[in-house]
Formats: C-alpha cells, structure tokens, sequence
C-alpha cells in the first residue's frame, strides 16, 4: 500500500499502475478535526474509495464515468483508502474543513 499525502488544495491523484489498495493522507490540509473531501473523476476506469479506516469491499463508494463526483466525510488521523479498477486511473481531491 503506497501512501499519498496532500500538498496542495485541490490535488490531482494517479492511481498507480496496479489494483491494490493505496492511502491518502490529508491531515495538513485539514483545519479541524473533521471535513469533507470533494472527489471528482477524471479519467480511466473505476476507483473505488472508503473513507472510514476499513478495507475497500463490492459496496464501497464507486467513482466513474457515470458516478463521477461526490463528497466523502472524513477525519483527521483516518486516511482515505483507494483502490483502481486496472490502475493508473486519475481523480481530484478537494479537502474542505467545517
């Protein structure tokens, strides 16, 4: 599992070339100790997401042509996971704190 942290506000995310699951960290980009991220998809397959410290399953949130943006509650110390449908998938991220 590879571990992206946040940079920037918002932040463009290539899934690696590969369908494991990978991590984002977003606590610098977090003033409070809760928020949303804004996802929006931008090319390739599927990318599925879980935003509350448990693995990635058939129902987690679906990013894709036909599902293509929406708003993950999240908070500090508990990493987004995600997971591509062939990899190399690419996605934006927008951390916005409450």
């Amino acid at each position: 599992m590879a571990t992206t942290t946040l940079s920037v506000n918002p932040q463009r995310i290539t899934v690696p070339a590969n369908t494991t699951e990978h991590d984002i960290n977003f606590d610098n980009l977090l003033t409070d100790n809760s928020g949303e991220a804004l996802v929006d998809w931008v090319s390739g397959t599927a990318i599925q997401l879980s935003c509350n410290g448990v693995a990635i399953t058939s129902d987690s949130a679906t990013l894709a042509t036909g599902n293509n943006k929406f708003f993950l509650p999240i908070t500090k110390g508990v990493n987004i996971r995600y997971k591509g449908g062939a990899g190399s998938e690419v996605f934006q991220i927008t951390i916005l704190s409450q």
